[in-house]
């Protein structure tokens, strides 16, 4: 494609009939009013449709750049209005770090501001030579938002039109199933693709359908473009940024104290997890926020991953579980037999006064249950994690999960302890006495913790704050840092990050990685509370939150 805007949708309606059928599309009265005016236009006559690009918050932070450079450089190259949606979003997506990538204006404008915005979003500069080569193998993946009511005319009769979309883009489109929790009226497309370029491309295609189910009449501006959400009251829908206020987010509660599944798989179960380009862990991300993670050795072996499940209600998070458990049956080395991980210090809830609990599960569901002691490190201390193995059918296995979680969670809610907030932590005193961090605890911030900074849940709110807190995000957990108010009056601050493992800490620390130089601070490698991989961080509160995004960003592209 050259020059601004030059788009195929003549060809492409030459090519493939089905486009102008309106008739397939529209009601008779729409058809006669709309069809004809619609198959005349050209590209460039067609309705500015808003884009909605779908993006996790590793993306979206390298799309809005270093204080917001890189967003505004879109802005100006492309002439369109690009934003990032994050607080305006449903409680349900906040908490799983969802943001969305709203591009309006001319058709020219929308289409090299949605080049510009994939290109930061499939940014591979700056990873080692090793982690470049095989990335180059992986999948492009992005997902686009569209109205629900365009869903059965992007797919068409007996799947025609979607895999026609499929040949002529070279990418595999795939229409979700799963609603979007929290928003309302609205599908994602998923789009993977071998090449940015093809990505691109696709996007683009999906942007020009949509701007011809409108020219044909099947849907409306601004209405069936909005993005809304369900009023939890019953009166009807609310636009994210009209009616959604700071504390007026509504979903899934930030008081309930969730208590993330971990399943524990071995090398070969996680890679059928995952699947082929990531294409199953995808569907599961559809429902919860599921990472795939390398064990601790010891206690455990090396090549095992722990796949853990959270940001999502408990029966999304137990959906997800069935999912899995159903599809490792599938295997020819398929086992009955199913590990999940309890936190040590909350395990008591699981076995109950004098083991009532965990006999009532064992009653119930029929399964054979056992629990193992903890494992003691060198240090002395106990494991952060005690580990279940549950025998039975995938029904009694899902059921000892649900029982056990409702058990976690239900004695969570019915805790009376205060969240102090995330100016009043002193890290200093936690790990002095080892705490909650020696049994693998992660105290969460207070929901009014100021968490904007980068865009970023780990390190947001040290950039704006230098707060000491203690937090938890994708890939790498805050375990410390220094107390204090501000930066200023903080100085220089230490963080201890909680690294998969210590590989991957040693990496990140080394000169080759360029994260210490690039964000103004030292790093080094070396063990936490309880024996945990960390990567030490020692800087300014800027300069560290800095770093923790770039930390962040070259863990989310290693795994």
């Amino acid at each position: 494609r050259e020059g601004p805007y030059t788009s195929p949708t003549a060809h492409a309606l030459a090519a493939y009939p089905q486009r102008v059928a309106w008739d397939s599309m529209a009601s008779t009265s729409e058809v006669e009013e709309d069809g004809p005016r619609a198959v005349e236009q050209t590209p460039e006559d067609l309705p500015n449709v808003p884009c909605h690009i779908f993006l996790p918050v590793v993306p979206a932070a390298r799309v809005i750049g270093k204080g917001g450079a890189s967003i505004r450089a879109i802005r100006e190259q492309s002439g369109a209005s690009v934003k990032i949606l994050q607080k305006e979003l449903p409680q349900e997506m906040q908490r799983r770090e969802d943001r969305v990538a709203v591009i309006t204006g001319q058709p020219g404008a929308v289409q090299e501001a949605i080049s510009a915005v994939l290109e930061r979003v499939f940014d591979r500069s700056g990873l080692p030579d090793s982690a470049e080569r095989s990335s180059r193998e992986r999948a492009h993946i992005i997902e686009v938002l569209v109205p629900e009511k365009s869903g059965s005319h992007l797919i068409g009769q007996r799947g025609e039109r979607i895999r026609a979309l499929s040949e002529e883009t070279n990418c595999d489109l795939h229409v979700v199933k799963e609603p979007i929790a929290g928003l309302a009226d609205q599908k994602r497309v998923r789009i993977t693709a071998n090449t940015a370029d093809e990505a691109c491309g696709a996007v683009w295609r999906l942007q020009e359908v949509m701007s011809e189910l409108v020219a044909g009449g099947v849907l409306k501006l601004p209405d069936h473009f909005e993005l809304r959400e369900a009023s939890s009251s019953g009166g009807g829908l609310m636009s994210f940024t009209s009616s959604l206020g700071p504390g007026k987010q509504r979903g899934y509660g930030s008081n309930q104290r969730e208590v993330p599944i971990r399943l524990l798989v071995a090398k070969d179960e996680a890679a059928w997890v995952v699947g082929k380009r990531g294409n199953k862990i995808m569907r599961l991300r559809d429902l919860a926020k599921v990472n795939m993670n390398d064990a601790d050795a010891p206690p455990f072996d090396a090549s095992e991953r722990f796949v853990e499940i959270s940001a999502a209600p408990l029966e999304s998070r137990l959906r997800v579980v069935q999912m899995v458990v159903e599809d490792l049956a599938l295997r020819e080395e398929a086992s009955d037999e199913l590990r999940i991980l309890v936190p040590t210090e909350q395990f008591g809830s699981v076995m109950g006064h004098r083991g009532e609990t965990i006999r009532g599960i064992i009653q119930s569901t029929k399964a054979q249950v056992q629990q193992h002691k903890a494992e003691q490190l060198k240090d002395g201390q106990e494991y952060r994690f005690r580990l279940i193995e549950i025998k039975g059918d995938v029904s009694q296995r899902v059921e000892v999960v649900r029982q056990v979680y409702n058990a976690l969670e239900n004695k969570n809610r019915d805790s009376s302890v205060s969240v102090p907030s995330a100016t009043s932590l002193d890290a200093r005193s936690d790990l002095g006495s080892g705490g909650n961090l020696a049994s693998g605890g992660y105290p969460s911030l207070s929901p009014g913790g100021n968490m904007s900074g980068l865009g970023l849940g780990l390190a947001g709110a040290l950039a704006s704050a230098g707060a000491g807190g203690l937090a938890r995000s994708v890939g790498a957990g805050i375990l410390g840092s220094g107390a204090g108010a501000s930066s200023a009056e903080l100085g220089q601050l230490t963080l201890q990050l909680a690294m998969p493992n210590e590989e991957v800490a040693k990496l990140l620390a080394s000169d080759s990685s360029g994260i210490a130089w690039r964000a103004g601070v030292k790093l080094s490698a070396g063990r936490g509370a309880g024996g945990l991989p960390v990567l030490k961080v020692a800087g300014t509160a800027v300069g560290n939150s800095v770093a923790c995004y770039l930390i962040q960003d070259r863990l989310f592209m290693m795994h």
